[in-house]
């Protein structure tokens, strides 16, 4: 699967037509037009937490959102840990089971998180950001084994 694609090919990949030439204006499809044309590197961590909360491409946007954990397991946009818990929260068990790829490459990160990181050593959090992070890998890692 091609990674860094942009939110246009996606939609050409699974037969979208997009059209809003009879959309109503509202923040979502405002902001879904905004970004149709970025890359999937380019788009913010609170671009990749909305497409999450809101189901789409989760095939595509999830290798993006594991790979920026990766780098900083505290992401977010709108607060530290955001794009984990979104991650925790917002996808199903029967979504892992039928994406194996996604759920490797979870569960990979799950593994480097468990050997390689500390809370510890980010200061800049405070101990209930700590804990929030901490429960969003544990539930994953209870979600995909």
């Amino acid at each position: 699967m091609k990674k860094n694609i942009s939110i246009e090919e996606i939609e050409m990949k699974k037969g979208i037509a997009y059209d809003d030439k009879h959309e109503i204006q509202s923040a979502l499809p405002a902001w879904y037009k905004s970004i149709r044309t970025k890359k999937l590197s380019q788009l913010s961590e609170g671009d990749l937490a909305r497409f999450i909360r809101q189901g789409m491409y989760l095939e595509y946007i999830l290798f993006e959102s594991i790979n920026r954990l990766y780098k900083n397991p505290c992401s977010g946009e709108k607060y530290n840990g955001e794009l984990i818990e979104v991650i925790s929260k917002d996808i199903d068990t029967f979504f892992w089971k039928e994406n194996e790829d996604c759920r490797k490459h979870l569960s990979n990160f799950l593994s480097h998180f468990s050997s390689n990181i500390s809370m510890e050593d980010y200061e800049e959090l405070d101990d209930f950001e700590k804990e929030e992070i901490m429960e969003s890998v544990n539930n994953l890692s209870r979600t995909i084994n």
